[in-house]
């Protein structure tokens, strides 16, 4: 889609549907990157790639675009390698979100709660060349954001051995014959960290490398000579996506769970037991295995929410939801049919 005006490009942003933004620095009635920073705090068009575009590159412009919330920034005339990659990885982050506010939305339609964004400190690893190079990121990158950052040099084996980072920043010279490539491969098939921002730095102006990075699963790159304030700049922008991501996740993972379980006992549903438990059965049968089903209920239970109110009530329950599961193998379903 063409957008030839400021007001052109805002409504095609708003009503297309896009799914990224391709914003020349310099349009005739407006500064791109003001452009771009509108972009970035409406609410309906904040969660849009967008890729500044100028005739020159100075580091000044390059920072301020990169403040003003633009996901990438490339000089004219563009490298279509370079382009193509980021196209590809930009698009593949934006429909990640999009596909988990689906979910979300979906979640609120059925009265689901979303809970709270998680703002404890969020955690960066550095594998850098050598240790020397790894302390001044660290301290750089403490310096300008709250996050506390690890730094492993120059082999990632302790790096992917430990748990998850919210974060890497990784160096091509910090392994050997393509390792650091390698180690960007690695961390997109570990579970933990499928959902971690990677920054690859590559070769000063080896875009190639830069565009093999980003397609085998990197956020973002940087060339040698970065300035500090680039790399911190990038990181915030990383971080403050992966927090967004990790919040719907929570809430698509909440929602199912609320879906399918008992709020009071926290045994599985009456709509999970139906809908499950014929499985169950096949599955029994087809193994020419025994099996056993119990339905149990509590005698005398209204006599305690009459004597004690309800609350004891409710608290019988969940004792003895806790009871029977305490005494079930981990292959075994339990769950709550309604009433007592």
């Amino acid at each position: 889609l063409i957008a030839e005006s400021r007001t052109a490009a805002l409504r095609s942003a708003r009503e297309d549907e896009v799914d990224l933004v391709l914003l020349d620095a310099m349009l005739h009635d407006v500064d791109g990157i003001e452009l771009c920073r509108l972009l970035k705090t409406e609410a309906g068009t904040a969660h849009i790639p967008v890729v500044l575009v100028t005739p020159q590159g100075l580091q000044r412009e390059r920072l301020r675009a990169l403040e003003a919330g633009a996901d990438d920034f490339l000089v004219k005339p563009m490298d279509e390698l370079a382009l193509l990659a980021r196209v590809r990885n930009l698009i593949r982050m934006k429909v990640m979100v999009d596909e988990l506010q689906l979910r979300d939305a979906t979640a609120r339609e059925f009265g689901l709660t979303t809970p709270a964004a998680d703002e404890g400190a969020q955690t960066v690893a550095v594998l850098a060349p050598e240790p020397q190079t790894g302390a001044t990121w660290r301290r750089r990158i403490e310096g300008a954001l709250p996050v506390s950052v690890a730094v492993f040099a120059p082999d990632a084996t302790e790096l992917l051995a430990t748990g998850m980072a919210d974060a890497y920043v990784i160096h091509h010279r910090a392994m050997p014959d393509g390792g650091a490539m390698r180690c960007v491969a690695e961390l997109r098939t570990r579970m933990l960290a499928r959902s971690s921002a990677v920054l690859f730095i590559a070769a000063d102006g080896d875009v190639r490398m830069a565009a093999r990075a980003l397609d085998l699963g990197a956020n973002d790159y940087l060339f040698d000579g970065f300035t500090a304030e680039e790399l911190t700049i990038r990181l915030r922008s990383h971080l403050k996506r992966k927090r967004f991501a990790d919040s719907l996740r929570a809430s698509v993972r909440d929602g199912l769970r609320a879906a399918v379980t008992d709020p009071l006992t926290g045994l599985f549903n009456r709509r999970y037991m139906e809908q499950h438990i014929g499985g169950l059965i096949a599955r029994s049968r087809a193994e020419t295995a025994p099996s056993a089903a119990m339905y149990l209920d509590l005698d005398r239970f209204k006599a305690v929410n009459d004597a004690m109110g309800h609350a004891a009530g409710d608290e019988v329950l969940k004792q003895v939801a806790r009871r029977l599961q305490n005494h079930l193998r981990s292959e075994d379903l339990l769950g709550r049919l309604g009433g007592e």
